[in-house]
């Protein structure tokens, strides 16, 4: 979220939202020196957490397990490495590319964490050649707008596919099937920004952004309440 009259926002917004009930299940305000991970929210044994390429890293990945849920994370290259059974680094690409458009294959590897391996499962599949391009271009966009950097050789390659760690048993089909359920998080927050205005605060004075947010998400929460009240008359 940004202040008004700053080109840099001040607040980032922390929400954990549970996407079967449809309900929130944690938000926390804090600054934008505070970055988003897994550990900022409560997990609940038997839960799956899903998260984008910003949650992919051991650190979330054992708080999701410590607690008894499971994951499925979005993988990046630089997140952290997987080895095969003997101890050697796997290349994923050497692994992924004869994977055709829509095709999807697991791989069972480990993770380092504590001096121990760790077993964790990746589930690849390469995307339609319209939605590489697409991909190739916003990646090439958002990095442009930073000071004219352009993605790396390795980077537009790995781009060409979806790749999620998971600690789950699930066929590949069910853990991409889960992963695209996360857009419906996306959807909450296009509302809140969008129909609730969530995009500035008027204040840099912490109590003021927060009691200003607050009294927007009450709204936020009382208009879904009634919306899903089927004996609500227009």
């Amino acid at each position: 979220m940004g202040v008004k009259g700053s080109k840099q926002g001040e607040y980032n917004l922390h929400l954990s939202f549970d996407i079967f009930g449809f309900t929130y299940r944690s938000i926390e305000i804090t600054s934008i020196k505070e970055g988003e991970k897994l550990s900022r929210h409560t997990v609940r044994p038997g839960e799956i957490q899903l998260g984008d390429r910003m949650y992919g890293n051991i650190q979330g990945m054992e708080h999701v397990l410590k607690h008894g849920g499971d994951f499925i994370l979005r993988y990046r290259t630089k997140g952290f490495h997987v080895y095969d059974e003997s101890g050697k680094k796997i290349n994923l690409m050497e692994r992924f590319k004869d994977l055709s458009a829509m095709e999807s294959m697991s791989l069972e590897c480990y993770y380092h964490s504590e001096g121990k391996k760790r077993p964790v499962r990746l589930v690849a599949m390469r995307k339609t050649e319209e939605a590489i391009h697409t991909s190739h271009r916003k990646m090439v966009r958002k990095l442009g707008k930073q000071r004219g950097k352009k993605p790396s050789a390795e980077a537009l390659e790995f781009n060409q596919y979806i790749v999620l760690a998971t600690s789950l048993a699930y066929t590949n089909e069910q853990i991409l099937e889960l992963y695209r359920a996360r857009w419906q998080i996306e959807q909450v927050f296009l509302r809140l920004k969008e129909i609730y205005d969530l995009g500035e605060v008027p204040s840099k004075n912490d109590d003021s952004v927060k009691a200003w947010f607050y009294g927007k998400l009450f709204l936020a929460v009382l208009a879904e309440t009634i919306m899903k009240k089927e004996c609500f008359s227009p």
